[in-house]
């Protein structure tokens, strides 16, 4: 009675994990077919997403420099209109007009007008200088005064014009007639767009990191798949040496 007992519950045994088979062999058979794809697939998806990761760092860099230079664009444009506007309502300086201006000069700058590096210069229609607001001291009056010439020559005086300083560095200039003087501000600023500013380079960080975590993660799927397949193989050769034993 106990052995027919046994002998039911074998069978029981042996058709669940019949069924069991059934139901998971497929499935599994399904992942080790789609196994080779998937790891040809990742390395094309890691490179694909760090391509995408470095041109969205680029074009962010790219963004925010057009931002600041828009934005300094505006300010510039801004502080030479306040400044032409208030030195058009000046009445008579006389002959000292020169030491009037010079001395008039810091008062009639709005307090957001001094943002470094910006220079200020009031000159007259002669191209003689009458007052200045140098930012930094390293740059010569005479050497602002060369580097914004095209500027003093151009026919709109109205806009703005990137020129370069002496030293080579870019700047943003522009020029406002005052009649009442006569003569024009000029308003200079040092440009400050660089691919090295901090919001760049807390880009190129934050991107740099994704992508270094990316392939640390795609070394390791890669690695771990190998390993499966060789313990599949190795399951494989021990489960047929067992079945020719057997």
């Amino acid at each position: 009675m106990s052995q027919s007992h046994a002998a039911d519950a074998c069978g029981q045994s042996d058709s669940i994990q019949g069924l069991a088979q059934s139901i998971a062999r497929p499935a599994y058979s399904r992942l080790l077919n789609a196994e080779p794809l998937l790891r040809r697939a990742v390395p094309i998806l890691i490179i694909a997403f760090l391509v995408t990761i470095c041109v969205g760092a680029i074009v962010q860099v790219l963004d925010q420099n057009r931002r600041k230079d828009a934005s300094a664009t505006r300010d510039l444009a801004a502080l030479g209109d306040l400044l032409a506007a208030r030195l058009a309502n000046i009445g008579g300086l006389g002959a000292d007009r020169a030491a009037r201006l010079d001395a008039l000069l810091p008062s009639l700058i709005p307090a957001w007008g001094l943002a470094a590096p910006r220079h200020i210069v009031i000159a007259s229609a002669e191209r003689r200088v009458l007052a200045h607001n140098m930012a930094t001291p390293a740059i010569a009056l005479a050497d602002l005064m060369e580097a914004v010439e095209p500027l003093l020559l151009a026919p709109a005086r109205d806009g703005i014009m990137r020129i370069a300083l002496a030293d080579g560095r870019e700047a943003l200039a522009t020029l406002r007639l005052v009649k009442s003087l006569p003569g024009h501000v000029i308003v200079v600023q040092e440009s400050g767009s660089s691919l090295w500013s901090p919001d760049s380079m807390l880009a190129l960080t934050l991107s740099a990191t994704t992508g270094f975590v990316v392939l640390i993660l795609g070394f390791a799927f890669h690695w771990q798949s190998t390993r499966a397949r060789e313990g599949d193989l190795i399951n494989d050769a021990v489960r047929g040496r067992i079945d020719t034993a057997l």
